[in-house]
């Protein structure tokens, strides 16, 4: 078998998570971390790793591939960073794990995972909720028709603590950068894409307000089969890291529930106490990140198969790297549409009127769209 080598890119909140799960790893060997002149002190033993301050520089010193090694890197810097980091490693001939967004115009997009084709290299955007295990359970029951015919979908998504706000100015947005988490949970779960948004937003935040940005959405979704979903994202609670799904059918209803730090409940004759729910991402989803690593490894394993490079070999079998039935890993359509959904919310909350979908149109078409173009479309719908 061949030995894995990955260059972390960037150790951030997020890089940190893969740092740890890439060094857990003895099938895996960390060949560097690239960091910024300013982050790179961090760097000292025990964790005695070559550190470079940006791919380029690693690459000239590391111009060719053993014939006996499989090389990718993990991007886990700012959203605007992602594209041309993607780009420079596939063309290097180099497998892509990266966060989402990989951008947020379509043409970009598909554009990456032309030259990730054409070169026969893994190129995975982290979706990391896919992999999580009460989700995977909820996907199955679904699957299994154990609730009949859906009618709704609700999701909760409140952070904690408040991001930075260095990390919000270079975060793509709320719809691009937090939103899209549900949006794509909300499409896989109910294996379908809504034809029609409705967006209401507010900035809590003065800075965020200054920026034209919010930490406050709700956002309703319909879709051909008529079910109705709904997502509520907040940028804060003050109690913990709140996560919920409710699903509602003819049959029945499934709910994931936030996990406490531990499974202990109290019970005394003046109050019932629990612990607190877990403070961030990182302890709530530790499981789903240390999943989807795994997954991108098997992926570069796998690469030689040329049919896992096509999305509908994808969609109709086992997960091409760990086998599951349900398929996490997400693909470049499903991408796509992602970016064309969130784009079109930020489009209704901006115009404050309900935005019909077409996806043949493009994420660049909502990105640019303007209130005249909008009205004129609902005069003739209504008329």
């Amino acid at each position: 078998m061949k030995k894995v080598k990955l260059v972390l890119i960037g150790y951030g909140r997020i890089g940190k998570i893969h740092f740890q799960n890439i060094i857990s790893d003895p099938s895996v060997e960390l060949a560097a971390v690239i960091e910024s002149e300013r982050q790179s002190v961090l760097f000292t033993r025990p964790f005695d790793y070559p550190v470079y301050t940006s791919l380029e520089s690693y690459l000239y010193q590391n111009s060719s591939i053993p014939e006996d090694q499989l090389c990718g890197v993990i991007i886990s810097t700012p959203t605007p960073t992602h594209h041309d980091l993607t780009k420079l490693a596939l063309n290097h001939r180099l497998a892509v794990f990266c966060e989402k967004p990989l951008s947020t115009l379509e043409s970009e997009i598909k554009h990456l995972f032309s030259i990730s084709q054409t070169h026969h290299l893994p190129l995975f955007c982290a979706f990391h909720r896919r992999f999580d295990p009460s989700f995977l359970e909820l996907k199955r029951s679904i699957l299994n028709n154990y609730i009949g015919r859906i009618h709704y979908l609700h999701s909760v998504s409140r952070d904690h603590p408040f991001p930075p706000l260095f990390f919000l100015s270079s975060s793509g947005g709320i719809f691009q950068d937090c939103c899209v988490h549900d949006i794509d949970m909300h499409c896989w779960l109910l294996n379908e894409y809504p034809s029609r948004v409705y967006v209401s937003g507010k900035a809590w935040h003065p800075d965020l307000a200054r920026s034209n940005d919010f930490d406050s959405v709700v956002i309703n979704l319909e879709y051909p089969s008529g079910v109705t979903s709904v997502i509520h994202v907040e940028r804060y609670a003050s109690y913990g890291y709140d996560q919920r799904v409710e699903v509602f059918g003819e049959d029945g209803m499934l709910c994931v529930e936030n996990p406490h730090q531990n499974s202990l409940v109290k019970y005394h004759k003046e109050s019932i106490k629990r612990s607190p729910l877990h403070p961030s991402f990182e302890q709530r989803y530790s499981a789903a990140y240390k999943a989807e690593m795994s997954c991108f490894i098997n992926m570069m394993r796998n690469a030689s198969n040329e049919d896992m490079f096509d999305d509908e070999y994808k969609q109709e079998r086992n997960c091409y790297s760990c086998q599951d039935p349900i398929h996490c890993a997400i693909t470049k359509d499903e991408i796509v549409r992602n970016c064309v959904i969130a784009e079109a919310c930020a489009a209704s909350v901006r115009l404050k009127q309900a935005v019909t979908i077409h996806y043949e149109l493009g994420s660049e078409f909502y990105k640019n769209i303007g209130s005249e173009y909008l009205l004129a479309t609902s005069d003739a719908t209504t008329g």
